[in-house]
């Protein structure tokens, strides 16, 4: 159905990678997997716990805010290089007084 890794770092983990089969997506798989990685992370008495989705998953995005990932630790960008068509943009957040796309 489904894995999740558990990464060790000094005084935090990393929750990579979740992979949840297709037939068994928008069914709790995934949740539960994180919910048993961020209970090991709490056991282990770690400060943080750190997971990097993909900034268009906006499924992943709310279901991980949802079980508490709300600190954004971590900002990627990226430049298409490849002709239109490939890449169809979504409206992203404003930071630093710049709209981003998803």
């Amino acid at each position: 159905m489904g894995l999740v890794g558990l990464i060790s770092h000094r005084g935090y983990g990393e929750a990579e990678p979740i992979v949840v089969a297709q037939d068994f997506r928008r069914r709790g798989v995934g949740r539960l997997l994180l919910q048993t990685v961020i209970q090991e992370a709490r056991h282990r008495k770690w400060k943080v716990l750190t997971i990097r989705p993909v900034a268009r998953n906006s499924v992943a995005l709310r279901s991980f805010h949802a079980l508490g990932f709300q600190v954004m630790g971590h900002l990627e960008l990226d430049l298409p290089l490849k002709g239109k068509g490939w890449f169809v943009p979504q409206r992203g957040p404003t930071i630093a007084g710049r709209r981003f796309q998803l």
